[in-house]
């Protein structure tokens, strides 16, 4: 089978802490995209979700990254593109009452991807409804701040090795027994996306990059 991509990055890229920490001393703000680029293949943009943002600073955003990396923009409301771009919808639900298999039926439906948040404050859930994976990790013990040890880590690199195989984790957590549906080409993995947002003790770019490493060997 061949494997779907797998992307693992962070969410958001310009915080203060990480200044000296993460980037080296003396890189310049403007320059800081263009080195979390460098890092990793896939950066969440925040600020789209609070404010909305010029097309020129998109167009920095493009020129500041390499022509293979990936953005994905948190949003309120449905965005215009051109045709030529491929755009996937993800929802995060943050209450106990979209646990039903009625709102699962809904996203699978519309091909919308439920996002698996790893958070102490909100719903934890790992049911498949389209042809890719989207992950959050906000931080198990403190949302936006605690980091991950390796134990926990290597947990979620076998369940990122399975979804990539186009399967579902012995673990996963869902609130129904229907099967996903398969995707499209019977041959082929799952696409999965994870972010870290856990950046409050500059902890998500050393949890990213450690469980990029810890997917190679589960993968095998």
């Amino acid at each position: 089978m061949a494997l779907g991509g797998i992307r693992i990055g962070i969410s958001g890229w310009r915080y203060a802490p990480w200044r000296g920490k993460f980037y080296p001393k003396g890189l310049r703000q403007k320059d800081e995209l263009a080195y979390a680029a460098s890092k990793f293949p896939t950066v969440e943009i925040n600020g789209t979700f609070y404010s909305l943002q010029s097309p020129d600073s998109f167009r920095q955003w493009a020129a500041a990254t390499p022509d293979n990396f990936v953005f994905a923009v948190k949003g309120r409301t449905t965005l215009e593109i051109d045709h030529k771009r491929r755009l996937r919808h993800a929802i995060e639900i943050r209450h106990d009452s979209f646990r039903t298999p009625a709102f699962i039926a809904l996203l699978r439906k519309h091909r919308i991807g439920l996002v698996c948040a790893d958070t102490v404050d909100w719903p934890l859930l790992m049911d498949l409804t389209a042809d890719f994976i989207y992950c959050r990790l906000h931080g198990s013990e403190e949302l936006y701040a605690s980091g991950y040890d390796d134990t926990t880590l290597k947990r979620w690199a076998i369940r990122v090795a399975a979804w990539a195989k186009g399967r579902e984790p012995a673990d996963a957590l869902r609130v129904t027994a229907k099967p996903a549906p398969r995707p499209a080409g019977a041959s082929k993995g799952r696409d999965v996306y994870v972010y870290f947002d856990n950046d409050a003790k500059v902890r998500a770019p050393v949890d990213a990059a450690r469980l990029a490493q810890l997917v190679k060997p589960a993968l095998r």
